[in-house]
């Protein structure tokens, strides 16, 4: 197999609409102008049957894959996953290589900090899956797709969160960012100490929250220790929410209190 000019190998297709082996209604070069191209989920409602069925092809096969590569127990990027939602997929190509997937969206989180123990509920832009195919990592070709992210959505890396990122991606992030220190959080998700150093204690948008009932971070963490530990399972939102307002309530009925 020969190396395109971009040096990607990836997943391959052809000015004739062939995809990975599989005809396309809509040649790649057509869904995806730019190396860089950008889907944004509110777009899929508006497009071609023959486009989006194309479209479907690419990005569930590259989700596929970063499910498998990060040994998850379901595939988190596909175009139906995607419709109805404020997402948005990069997708890198060279001349005739899909290289690889970064999809971002905003979450809301309670996010523990770490030293004060106090809880926030923030809305971040988050990365909620990154995968680059395995014949090019080490290219530098998720350096230039976080790096077109990061300038398209006028975000910084420490004020990002991260959905159980991989032990690849806490290593890209230390190497090219600087960022290692993060406390465990219940929701699996990443948010670094920066988030709360950047200007004030709290960023704009967020308040502060009591700790549910139960809830508990465990022993904060650094890169170097990714994979000893895991982040407790996951505690919905909305359970959290509930919860505190039981405590809240029950807090009034105690005599001597409010």
């Amino acid at each position: 197999q020969r190396r395109d000019r971009l040096g990607g190998f990836g997943m391959e297709f052809d000015a004739h609409g062939s995809f990975n082996g599989s005809a396309l209604s809509v040649p790649v070069t057509r869904m995806l102008p730019e190396r860089i191209s950008v889907i944004a989920a509110e777009s899929l409602d508006r497009m071609s049957p023959s486009l989006r069925g194309s479209l479907e092809k690419v990005v569930d096969e590259m989700g596929t894959r970063s499910a498998t590569a990060q040994g998850l127990g379901s595939v988190i990027t596909t175009v139906k996953r995607m419709m109805h939602t404020d997402q948005r997929l990069y997708v890198a190509r060279s001349d005739r290589h899909v290289n690889g997937i970064l999809k971002v969206g905003r979450k809301k989180l309670f996010i523990r900090q770490g030293g004060s123990g106090r809880m926030a509920e923030i809305d971040p832009l988050c990365v909620l899956d990154f995968y680059v195919h395995e014949s090019v990592q080490r290219g530098g070709i998720g350096k230039q797709l976080f790096e077109h992210m990061l300038s398209r959505e006028a975000a910084q890396p420490h004020m990002l969160g991260y959905d159980r990122p991989s032990p690849k991606l806490i290593g890209f992030l230390r190497k090219h960012y600087n960022l290692a220190n993060y406390e465990p959080q219940a929701n699996n998700f990443v948010v670094f100490a920066e988030y709360f150093k950047h200007g004030s204690s709290l960023p704009a948008g967020s308040r502060p929250a009591p700790a549910p009932p139960g809830y508990s971070a465990g022993p904060s963490l650094d890169a170097n220790d990714v994979g000893a530990t895991r982040a407790p399972p996951r505690q919905p939102y909305a359970d959290m929410h509930l919860q505190q307002q039981q405590q809240q309530q029950q807090q009034r009925l105690l005599p001597g209190t409010g």
